[in-house]
């Protein structure tokens, strides 16, 4: 029965010793706040809004033509190339969202 409470003590301070740590890191986190003045500013609200939507499809369309480069591909045109980023682009990326 000792053991038991003192176990439980224990596991009682680990908790409250790790909130403490938490509690004084989120103190130290940066942060930073986007203003826009609506609607006037809408358009760069939304780039700054969608930004990780961009940077994601910019990410896996280099991984594909990583692969294309690796492993080869069957485009036979500049053309088909260019007409195969624009129809990757448009189907991962919302390019209608700014006016």
């Amino acid at each position: 029965m000792n053991v038991d409470k003192l176990q439980r003590g224990a596991m009682q301070a680990l908790i409250e010793a790790v909130k403490e740590v938490m509690e004084k890191k989120e103190e130290k986190m940066p942060k930073c706040t986007l203003t826009f003045n609506l609607p006037e500013e809408k358009d760069a609200f939304t780039l700054a809004n969608k930004g990780g939507d961009f940077w994601s499809c910019l990410w896996e369309l280099d991984q594909q033509c990583r692969n294309y480069v690796k492993h080869g591909h069957e485009f036979k045109s500049a053309e088909e190339v260019l007409a195969w980023i624009r129809e990757f682009i448009n189907e991962n990326v919302d390019m209608d969202c700014v006016s």
